[in-house]
């Protein structure tokens, strides 16, 4: 069904200054689907193409194949938080919560210090733990490095 309303950030998030940030999304979509594309046909090895084919391979819910394309991105690339982040909720969705957030709590100590997407999904793994209490710290914590606020986290924060 179509939706007919959007929620109150969903435009603003786009379009604050001067569209900076969709222009640096859309650039970085942009390069790692090229890499993923040369990647895949043999034609170049990329952090960012492996990146981007796990990505898709776990959206397709083939998660042995995911991780290990995400895998291979980390070895080329061990200090891209984005890229741990990643496997972390590869883990979770393949039905190893605690192998997520063991590895979510690593990053979050270490190179995904200033990595919001690492605190909301430590955060979110949190609360599947029913650790409501480190479940609202790690998401004050990505709220503060620019994510932008969940009503369903919230809700499951306030016990709902």
């Amino acid at each position: 069904s179509p939706r007919l309303a959007s929620k109150e950030n969903a435009v603003s998030q786009w379009t604050r200054g001067n569209g900076a940030l969709f222009k640096q999304s859309f650039e970085t979509a942009v390069k790692q689907a090229s890499e993923a594309l040369l990647t895949r046909l043999g034609l170049m090895e990329s952090a960012d193409g492996y990146y981007a084919l796990g990505v898709d391979a776990m959206n397709r819910r083939d998660f042995g194949q995911a991780h290990a394309w995400l895998s291979r991105a980390h070895e080329l690339a061990p200090a891209n938080p984005a890229i741990v982040n990643a496997i972390a909720v590869n883990l979770a969705h393949n039905g190893q919560p605690e192998e997520a957030l063991k590895l979510a709590r690593e990053l979050t100590r270490g190179e995904g210090l200033k990595y919001a997407p690492a605190f909301f999904n430590l955060a979110l793994f949190q609360a599947e733990a029913s650790n409501l209490a480190e479940a609202s710290f790690s998401y004050k914590e990505a709220l503060r490095l620019g994510m932008p606020p969940d009503s369903n986290l919230e809700k499951k924060l306030e016990g709902k």
